[in-house]
C-alpha cells in the first residue's frame, strides 16, 4: 500500500511539472505570435508608407512606428500587474492626456483622411494584438476568458437548437394537417 501511496505521489508531481512546462512553453509561443503579430502590423505600415498612401517622416507615421518598434522590444514584460501600475501612474500624472494630444496634433498633420484611417487602424490592430496576449499569457485571465467564452459558445449553440426544434415542429404540423389520412371528413 505504502509504493502505491508513493507512486500517486511521484505521479502528481510529475503531472505538475508537465503542467508547470507546457504552461511555459505555451507563454513562450504567445509572446513569439505577439511579436510576429506586430512585425505584420508595423510592415503593412512601412508598405503603406512606401505606396505613399502615408509620408515617412510624418509625425503621425514616426509616433505609431516607434510605438510598434516598443511593444515588440517589451511585449515580454506585458503583463496585468505592469500594465495596472503603468495606468495608474499616467492617470495619476496626467501623461494619458499628453499623449493624446501629440497623437491628435499628429493626426492633424495629416492631409487625407485615409492618411488617418491607415494611422488609426495600426493603432487599433496593435492594442488588440497586446490585449490579446495579456490576457492569454495570464493563466487567470485565460481561464476565466475561455469558460466565458465556452458559456457563449453554449448560448448561440441553445439558440440554434431551439430554432431548429421550433422549425421542425412547425414542418411536422403542417406535414400531419396536410395528410388526408389524419383529416377527419
Amino acid at each position: 500500500m505504502e509504493l502505491w501511496d508513493a507512486f500517486q505521489h511521484l505521479l502528481f508531481w510529475l503531472e505538475m511539472a508537465l503542467i508547470w512546462w507546457l504552461w511555459t512553453e505555451y507563454k513562450r509561443y504567445r509572446l513569439d505570435k505577439t511579436r510576429q503579430r506586430l512585425f505584420a502590423v508595423r510592415d503593412k505600415l512601412f508598405l503603406d508608407a512606401a505606396k505613399g498612401s502615408v509620408a515617412f517622416d510624418s509625425e503621425a507615421y514616426l509616433l505609431i512606428r516607434g510605438l510598434l518598434n516598443r511593444a515588440i522590444q517589451y511585449t515580454e514584460r506585458v503583463t496585468l500587474m505592469r500594465v495596472v501600475m503603468v495606468r495608474s501612474t499616467i492617470e495619476k500624472y496626467g501623461l494619458q492626456r499628453v499623449f493624446l494630444e501629440k497623437m491628435r496634433h499628429a493626426l492633424n498633420g495629416l492631409d487625407d483622411t485615409d492618411q488617418k484611417r491607415i494611422i488609426v487602424e495600426a493603432l487599433k490592430e496593435a492594442d488588440r494584438i497586446l490585449i490579446t496576449h495579456l490576457v492569454r499569457s495570464n493563466f487567470l485571465l485565460f481561464l476565466f476568458v475561455e469558460v466565458a467564452r465556452l458559456f457563449h459558445l453554449m448560448e448561440l449553440l441553445m439558440k440554434k437548437l431551439s430554432k431548429t426544434i421550433k422549425s421542425v415542429k412547425r414542418i411536422m404540423n403542417n406535414d400531419i394537417f396536410m395528410d388526408d389520412s389524419l383529416l377527419f371528413t
